[in-house]
Parts: structure tokens; C-alpha cells; sequence
């Protein structure tokens, strides 16, 4: 499916008026008069042809979860017609394996006119590699990890690490673990030419951070940091919107999508993937 965008005095792509208005960083250019102070845009033609849409996340983004029979990633595959590739069937447990499998992806595959949706998760979850050949999350839920059974001195060693980090629990420690983590999947994935755009689940806390709700170290320059945030792409252009509220629940005791919600939340990307001009 083919999209073209063309800039022009009244026209400009999505990525450059989101970039002027602090969201996204521009993919088009403008010349500079310095003599007369005018900025004249340059035009450009884009053509872009996305083949395949990439998901990852956690378990608002697993297939399954929760007893669903249809994950939102399934339900949007049928409403673009394009291929819908969900990493999150065996994982998605912290940002760190969420940014990690993202990389790998694009490092092993071909990315070419390929397009990513990335669903942040909780703050404070992060994993380790066992003897550099196991990843593990730190409070480990299961005695599984991707199909293979995990040994007791692995399971024994997560449930270490969970203490440790209770110990040392801050939340500027795990949000500054979180900024390096959209900064490089924002710096891979446009050094691939890969469009994409983030959303993040309830209970991260990241709009309470970034709104000053929640405190965090005084050394951080939260309004640089808002920045800097807004200029990788977010679902509904905005980073302080970009955490879906209405769709339905499995229940008040468990916050994951049900089939309706997993539907609304379908559409609800769809429209995004439609503004970006994906399709």
C-alpha cells in the first residue's frame, strides 16, 4: 500500500508538523534565508510502501492473555490487509527485553518498508542473561521463558535480583533506564528508515513523571527531558495522550483488554496507522 506525501508552502508531512510542534523529528528539510530571515521549504516527494507492521510489547500486547481469543495486533492485521508480526507471544515482560527484541528484529530481519508499534510497559521491570545465553526477567513468573524450562539456580537468581532492586528502588533510577531505551530504539529504527510510533500501557507512571505528579531526581531538567521525549513519535502525536483509556477490561480486578477492548484498541491504531499515512 502506497502513501505520497508532498511538501509544499501549505503542505507538509506528518513527521515535519509534529517535529514543529515539539512531537516528532522532521524528515523534510527547509532552507534558511539568513539575509532576509524567510524560511522557505524545500519539496520533497515520499513514497511510502509498508509491507509488514512489527509489535512488541508486554502483556497487554501478548496474544492470549487473560483468556482473549483475539489480540489487538490479529485484529489489525484483518482491518490494514498488511501482515501483523507480534514478538510479544513468549515475552514482553520488561522495557528492557520490549527495546532489546525490537533491536534483535531489526539487526536478523529484513526492515525494509516495514513499520513498528511499541507498547512501553512498567517502569521497574527489567531482565538479565544467564550464562550469555538465557534471558530471564527479574521475578520471573513462571518457571518457563520462551518454551524452555528454567532451572531452580535461574529462578532462585531472579528472585535475588527482585530483592536487590527492592532495596535500591527508585524511580529515577528506572525512569532514566527507560529514556536511554526510547532514545536508542528511536535512533535504530530511523537509522533503518522504519516508521513507527509508541504507546504505553496503565500503570507505568511515565505521565505522572513527565507532568511532575510524581517526583523524581532533581538533577533532571523535566522540561528538556518532555523534549526530548516528544520527538520520537507517539500514538496520537502526543506522549502525555499516547496511554489508551477507553476500551473494555477483562474485569476491575484485571486491566488487560477483553476481546471487545482488544478490538477498540485495534481501531484505535488502525485510525493512527491511517494519519501516519502507513496506508
Amino acid at each position: 500500500m502506497v502513501s505520497i506525501m508532498q511538501v509544499t508552502r501549505h503542505q507538509r508531512t506528518l513527521w515535519q508538523e509534529e517535529s514543529q510542534g515539539g512531537q516528532e523529528e522532521s524528515h523534510c528539510g527547509w532552507q534558511e534565508d539568513q539575509r532576509k530571515s524567510i524560511r522557505r521549504p524545500t519539496t520533497r516527494l515520499f513514497i511510502m510502501t509498508i509491507n509488514k507492521i512489527v509489535v512488541m510489547g508486554a502483556s497487554f500486547t501478548r496474544p492470549g492473555q487473560s483468556g482473549i481469543t483475539k489480540c489487538w495486533s490479529q485484529w489489525l492485521e484483518e482491518q490494514t490487509n498488511i501482515p501483523v508480526i507480534n514478538l510479544t507471544w513468549d515475552s514482553g515482560g520488561s522495557n528492557s527485553e520490549i527495546a532489546r527484541m525490537v533491536c534483535e528484529y531489526v539487526w536478523s530481519n529484513d526492515v525494509s518498508n516495514t513499520a513498528f508499534i511499541i507498547q512501553w510497559t512498567v517502569l521497574e521491570r527489567s531482565e538479565f542473561c544467564y550464562d550469555d545465553a538465557q534471558w530471564i526477567q527479574v521475578n520471573q513468573a513462571t518457571n518457563t521463558k520462551n518454551g524452555k524450562t528454567l532451572t531452580e539456580q535461574q529462578l532462585a537468581i531472579s528472585k535475588r535480583l527482585l530483592e536487590a532492586n527492592t532495596l535500591s528502588y527508585s524511580t529515577s533510577t528506572y525512569f532514566w533506564d527507560w529514556l536511554q531505551k526510547i532514545i536508542t530504539v528511536s535512533h535504530v529504527l530511523k537509522k533503518h528508515d522504519c516508521p513507527y510510533f509508541q504507546w504505553h500501557m496503565t500503570g507505568t507512571e511515565i505521565k505522572e513523571i513527565l507532568t511532575g505528579v510524581k517526583p523524581i531526581a532533581k538533577d533532571f531538567n523535566l522540561e528538556s527531558i518532555v523534549k526530548t521525549v516528544s520527538k520520537t513519535p507517539w500514538l496520537f502525536g502526543n506522549v502525555l495522550k499516547a496511554q489508551p483509556q477507553n476500551f473494555h477490561t477483562v474485569s476491575d480486578n484485571d486491566p488487560h483488554p477483553n476481546d471487545k477492548g482488544s478490538l477498540e484498541l485495534a481501531t484505535m491504531f488502525y485510525a493512527e496507522v491511517k494519519r501516519r499515512g502507513w496506508i
